[in-house]
């Protein structure tokens, strides 16, 4: 009798264990759906000005700085950034490059200090004549692009900013003590 009765709880212990796998095999289903209704349309990153500029290093090819730039995430999900590959305009004329060499995370709901790390390279030109350009009261926009990644969505993003002469002014500060 008591090997009968093993053998019942042996086969119940099966049951339930079938039960629970079933629905186990539906976890990744229902994350997979909560994880895409939570990726609504992104709201936009807030920036500070930028600070503490160092000039990392100064070749032909451009010159490499390390910053830190106040940043707010207001959305409720990390947002890591990276490959943002942007043109200085004065004008309609492209006056230097800058391109991010380091990605930056932002965690969910955040308010921070981040440092940048990224490459400004010279349109045609010298360094003295874009810092000329810095100098003067010419009206400076950004139009580039930049990689955004949150879990499981990537995507390619436009940056278009105008009048950003004061955000880059300490850019040019940093580099003329160099």
């Amino acid at each position: 009798m008591h090997q009968f009765h093993f053998f019942s709880v042996i086969y119940q212990n099966k049951a339930q264990m079938k039960f629970i796998l079933k629905y186990i095999k539906a976890i990744p289903a229902l994350v997979l759906i909560a994880a895409l209704a939570s990726c609504g349309q992104p709201k936009d990153l807030n920036f500070g000005l930028v600070h503490n500029v160092n000039v990392k290093s100064f070749t032909t090819g451009g010159i490499t700085i390390e910053a830190t730039l106040p940043i707010e995430n207001p959305n409720g999900y990390r947002i890591k950034a990276q490959n943002a590959d942007v043109s200085v305009l004065a004008g309609n004329k492209e006056i230097a490059r800058i391109k991010q060499n380091l990605p930056v995370t932002l965690p969910g709901n955040s308010k921070g200090e981040y440092t940048i790390n990224a490459t400004i390279s010279v349109g045609s030109g010298s360094i003295m004549s874009l810092m000329s350009v810095f100098n003067s009261n010419a009206d400076l926009n950004l139009n580039g692009t930049a990689r955004i990644s949150s879990f499981l969505v990537h995507r390619d993003v436009q940056i278009h900013q105008t009048g950003v002469q004061n955000y880059l002014k300490p850019i040019i500060s940093g580099m003329k003590l160099f």
